[in-house]
């Protein structure tokens, strides 16, 4: 299983945590439908702009689905 993701240029980094230093929560929908890769890219990607240590630092993830 391949979790690996691609690092964000400067500018997008940027422009990424721009968009995302105000939010508090995060919604996933259909959850039944993940794995552990899906939440592990996730959890790198969203810790990028953040430069978060822990996982989902500082955010709330709710989990909706069947």
């Amino acid at each position: 299983v391949n979790n690996t993701i691609k690092l964000l240029s400067n500018n997008i980094l940027i422009e990424f945590q721009e968009e995302f230093k105000d939010i508090k929560f995060v919604i996933i929908d259909e959850v039944s439908m993940l794995g552990l890769n899906f939440f592990s890219k996730v959890d790198k990607r969203k810790a990028e702009p953040l430069s978060a240590h822990l996982p989902f630092e500082e955010q709330c993830i709710y989990l909706v689905g069947n």
